[in-house]
């Protein structure tokens, strides 16, 4: 039995042809081992529940399917005894998975003398960032559940995928009878990063900057103090510092931002893709405090119930089918080394401890996740926050993303946040 796909995966599928490696990872740290065999047997209890979890992306016919693979669960899960754990992860963190050949998942524990990390790794085409989570939080119950019962089996489950859930939530019949353009924003570019050199062979590079406890209150209490929201401040530092860094002489410029749509679906809980971009327009000369009100005020607009159906709509109407928007992509990708011009995104995955996260009695002590890593100028930042902590993540390919242009981001986000 295959399973269907969607415009939503053929998109995150193709990315990985042409400027992005279309994996979005966590990174946990524990205080404590896990128990390897348990992690194994769990994935194993996850596939069971949700079967596209071991399935192949065929691109054979024309319109692609996932379909099931058996996969030596060693191949899935492995297990590091080293003396550098966390070089290890950053070495696991840079592998590449080819869904067309490979479970669109991987799984690396590794241990040193003082350091225990879990890292999972999940191919765009199978989920979003929220799905990719969705598989951590299954994975940590499977792993409880075993530790408590040996002997626990988990039942087959159905895959939820698909945008059927979103039209059922809005009562939509008809997808081409419903389409408004006029609730869409304008998703043309008009600035992005610099570009280093695309010809030479390029480097994964991670980095992350951390802010504790006390700084997300000092953010949580100034955005209360001037009408504005936790997220909008974020983004607006990140707006701020790239137009510091890049300098504009235009009024106004777009950010892009990555939204979960399952607040407006019958399938929240979903290993699936159920995201979208979206752009909003913020002005470049503003001071800080009107910039984080005009973000809420902006991000609250497209994210107006209506307008997220409508980008869903659009999306599904106007992918007429793979092949096409393979072309299309590839297209715009040579535009867009042309240009130069492509959008700066931001992914607020937001609390990823919403939920507990426990593997039996075991918690981790730090979780963050790592979003894709683009090719420049496409480029995106990832925020979480876990246990009161915000982590900001970037993964690139260097050199086309030079490392000193990130440390120049995460320097100057630090000095605004840090000043507010």
């Amino acid at each position: 039995m295959s399973y269907s796909t969607n415009p939503f995966d053929w998109f995150n599928f193709v990315a990985q042809k042409y400027n992005s490696n279309a994996l979005i990872q966590f990174v946990m740290r524990f205080d404590a081992a896990l128990n390897f065999d348990i992690i194994k047997r769990a994935t194993d209890c996850c596939i069971t529940a949700d079967p596209t979890i071991s399935c192949i992306f065929n691109t054979a016919d024309d319109t692609p399917k996932w379909e099931p693979k058996t996969f030596d669960i060693s191949k899935i899960c492995r297990l590091s005894t080293t003396d550098d754990a966390e070089g290890a992860v950053n070495d696991f963190l840079s592998e590449n998975i080819d869904v067309e050949t490979d479970c669109p998942i991987k799984i690396f524990v590794a241990a040193d003398n003082t350091s225990y990390f879990l890292a999972v790794k999940t191919h765009h085409a199978l989920c979003d960032a929220a799905g990719a989570l969705q598989f951590v939080r299954m994975l940590a119950k499977m792993y409880s559940a075993i530790s408590i019962n040996p002997a626990f089996a988990a039942e087959k489950g159905t895959p939820k995928r698909g945008t059927a859930g979103i039209y059922k939530f809005f009562n939509v019949s008809d997808k081409a009878s419903r389409f408004n353009p006029k609730y869409l924003s304008d998703m043309r570019s008009s600035w992005g990063t610099p570009t280093g050199n695309l010809s030479e062979k390029q480097r994964f590079v991670c980095k992350t900057l951390n802010f504790d406890n006390q700084t997300l209150t000092r953010i949580t209490d100034f955005a209360k103090k001037f009408d504005s929201s936790v997220n909008a401040v974020i983004t607006s530092a990140y707006f701020k510092a790239l137009t510091q860094i890049l300098k504009t002489d235009d009024e106004t410029k777009e950010i892009q931002f990555s939204a979960n749509l399952r607040r407006y679906s019958s399938g929240f809980n979903t290993i699936s893709n159920l995201s979208n971009l979206y752009n909003i327009q913020l002005p470049t000369r503003s001071d800080f405090i009107t910039l984080t009100k005009t973000a809420k005020i902006e991000i609250e607009k497209v994210m107006q119930p209506e307008a997220v159906l409508q980008s869903v709509i659009v999306c599904e109407l106007y992918t007429k089918d793979f092949k096409s928007l393979d072309s299309f992509y590839s297209a715009d990708w040579e535009n867009v080394k042309a240009s130069g011009n492509c959008t700066p995104m931001i992914a607020n995955i937001g609390l990823l401890d919403s939920e507990p996260i426990l593997f039996h009695n075991t918690q981790p002590c730090n979780m963050y996740v790592v979003s894709p890593a683009f090719i420049g100028p496409s480029f995106m930042l990832s925020v979480s926050t876990y246990k009161k902590e915000i982590t900001l993540c970037v993964s690139y390919q260097s050199p086309s993303t030079t490392d000193t242009f990130v440390d120049t981001l995460f320097e100057t986000i630090s000095d605004i946040i840090q000043n507010i």
